[in-house]
């Protein structure tokens, strides 16, 4: 008599582990933080802004321009992979190739092969994927600049160097080696220590998000100066017909800026609104 044949079940993704009160808060966290820097990210845009105008169009283009500002991070985030998909396998098939090859010139031979030879052979698949995030590290921040922001290594050099010294000091105050470097960095280290570097890693969790923010605050800032130095568009719509530059647009809206004289004067306009507010800083 033949036994019915059981399955193994496995788990299967499902609506109720979304319904899981651990999940949904992690879920939640990752919206907000998002949000965070989507805003944080707006708000450094519209500090260019004349808070005449400002306080006209600052809601109505909030989620359009978000919504440009994640698709940017996606597109230079997805051709960074592909870049650096295609450079680690160039890289994995060389190394594999030199290192296989060699190894089997050396066994060819009575002496016993190199053990660093060997090393680098099990090493090799390692060593691609350190290539591949190394190479997404590199390609991603060059792309996204290159595609929406105008960053200029010379003229903000000091501030990137300010920032990064800020961040490290603060990285090593937290740790409290100052006080007690080699009595802290025992604790630190100690197995039994798992609360210190539970309270440790919360820490640079909240510096890294703090930076995060600081950083897309930056960006806008950035985005409306890259804006600022491209060529003009000529606008044909039944309130406004001429050359400008589209700062922002959510569907039938626009905001416009005439830089051809000083000062600017930024323009809104919608289907049956025009308004214009000119920019007295920019004569600056």
């Amino acid at each position: 008599m033949t036994t019915p044949h059981t399955f193994k079940k496995y788990p299967t993704a499902s609506w109720e582990s979304l319904n899981n009160k651990k999940t949904r808060t992690t879920l939640a966290k990752l919206l907000l933080a998002l949000l965070s820097l989507g805003s944080a990210h707006y708000i450094g845009f519209l500090i260019e802004i004349p808070f005449e105008m400002l306080s006209l169009i600052s809601l109505e283009f909030a989620a359009s321009f978000i919504a440009l500002f994640a698709f940017y991070l996606t597109l230079s985030y997805t051709v960074s992979k592909v870049f650096s998909f295609a450079l680690s396998q160039f890289y994995y098939s060389i190394s594999a190739l030199v290192a296989s090859g060699v190894l089997a010139f050396r066994n060819a031979r009575p002496k016993k092969p190199s053990s660093k030879l060997v090393k680098l052979h099990k090493d090799t698949p390692l060593l691609e994927k350190v290539s591949y995030w190394l190479a997404i590290s590199i390609c991603f921040p060059f792309l996204f600049n290159f595609s929406y922001l105008r960053l200029n290594i010379e003229q903000t050099s000091q501030l990137i160097a300010v920032t990064f010294f800020s961040i490290l000091v603060a990285s090593i105050l937290k740790t409290e080696i100052l006080i007690r470097p080699k009595r802290q960095i025992r604790r630190i280290l100690d197995k039994k220590r798992s609360a210190l570097r539970r309270r440790l890693f919360r820490d640079y969790i909240y510096l890294a998000a703090g930076s995060a923010v600081a950083l897309s605050f930056y960006t806008g800032y950035l985005r409306y100066e890259k804006i600022m130095h491209e060529e003009r568009l000529y606008i044909e719509h039944k309130k406004y017909n001429g050359w400008a530059k589209i700062l922002m647009k959510s569907g039938s809206s626009y905001l416009l800026v005439d830089d051809l004289k000083k000062p600017d004067t930024l323009i809104y306009i919608d289907n049956n609104t025009s308004i214009k507010v000119i920019d007295l800083t920019s004569e600056k």
